[in-house]
């Protein structure tokens, strides 16, 4: 079992290791992750497959070493990752870059 995943990382550690503080990467999980159909699986939990996306991002670590880190397999990792991004690409992304994340008076007002 993660530190994550037993809830016992610090603030500080949340900042140093995913780039964000704690009440942050809370909330991210909660705006786009929790209310996901994205599911806890038998190896790992839906906050430890975001871990694992943004500590691939922070620290670029290969999938060996973040398997390592969370206590899981390498292929694990890999899905995780896949998994928390797609979710992330239908959530976060949509919702807050391009036109669809406007009111089309805006996008048109706007547009060159």
């Amino acid at each position: 079992m993660s530190e994550l995943q037993k809830g016992t990382m610090c603030s500080e550690d949340y900042k140093k290791w995913f780039g964000l503080e704690k009440r942050d990467f809370e909330d991210l999980y909660e705006k786009f992750i929790g209310r996901s159909g994205m599911r806890d699986t038998s190896s790992r939990t839906k906050k430890e497959a975001l871990g694992m996306f943004l500590l691939m991002l922070r620290k670029n670590l290969d999938q060996d070493t973040m398997g390592v880190f969370f206590g899981v397999s390498q292929s694990v990792v890999s899905d995780s990752i896949q998994a928390s991004s797609k979710t992330l690409r239908a959530t976060l992304v949509k919702e807050n870059l391009g036109y669809q994340a406007m009111p089309r008076e805006t996008a048109l007002r706007n547009h060159n």
